[in-house]
């Protein structure tokens, strides 16, 4: 077999190495510092859409360590307190329907009302992001997925987040987003994730759920979505590469 020869000028060797570099940037190269080896990013080939919990995810939201803090000096706390999170009354809260007023009067005869106030205020107090959360929504971001929030908060804690002008650049970054309180309804029931679905135009098939409560990811499962739980962040890093979704290279 015989090999040809081809001259090639300047300029098309130049044109030739702009093309590559254009290509390159298109599939968002990148080099991992560690290993200084050539990666290339792209996005996984099923799952398009990443839906984000806030509480435990994104935001940090703890209320068991809350309660220890906050009361480890109160005589009167009920020891199954922490169970005024799954009445149905705070669920009616964070579906936008009862203010935490109310709430704290009509669990009155199960928990202290100004015990439940406290706790309410304490939990506004404490939303602040996290940063391994926002480094994995970065990440996402830049591998070119689409992302969206999925999130069961009242209304008193969204109108606190909102007013921290760092909120509204983390907001900035989704490109869509679902609260409980705008639409009266609440994981893990099906109507908010089809909520989600319909308003985006999103396949369950092709969108990735992280959320901290096992019941939310079957939820999510039951309709098509892929579920991964959040407990430790960098068990979240490790789930996503197991799928194929980030690459080995990224760590918190």
């Amino acid at each position: 077999m015989g090999y040809r020869i081809v001259k090639c000028s300047f300029w098309q060797i130049a044109l030739g190495n702009v093309l590559i570099l254009s290509v390159l940037m298109l599939l968002q190269v990148s080099v991992h510092p560690a290993s200084q080896r050539l990666t290339v990013v792209v996005p996984h080939p099923k799952i398009k859409n990443i839906i984000f919990d806030l509480g435990g995810v994104l935001i940090h939201f703890y209320p068991h360590q809350l309660i220890k803090d906050l009361f480890k000096d109160e005589k009167d706390l009920p020891h199954n307190f922490l169970e005024v999170c799954v009445t149905s009354e705070w669920l009616d809260m964070d579906r936008g329907m009862l203010t935490p007023t109310q709430v704290a009067q009509k669990v009155a005869d199960r928990f202290p009302e100004h015990l439940v106030l406290r706790f309410i205020d304490g939990i506004i107090d404490t939303l602040t992001l996290l940063p391994d959360g926002l480094k994995i929504l970065h990440e996402a971001k830049k591998s070119g997925y689409h992302v969206y929030i999925l999130s069961n908060m009242s209304e008193i804690g969204f109108n606190k987040l909102n007013k921290d002008p760092s909120f509204h650049d983390f907001i900035s970054l989704f490109d869509g987003a679902i609260f409980s309180y705008q639409v009266q309804e609440i994981k893990p029931e099906p109507k908010i994730y089809q909520t989600l679905l319909k308003r985006y135009g999103l396949k369950p098939e092709e969108s990735l759920f992280i959320d901290d409560l096992k019941e939310n990811i079957i939820a999510a499962k039951n309709l098509g979505i892929t579920g991964i739980i959040c407990k430790q962040h960098h068990e979240v890093v490790q789930e996503l590469q197991k799928l194929g979704v980030f690459t080995e290279g990224f760590v918190l």
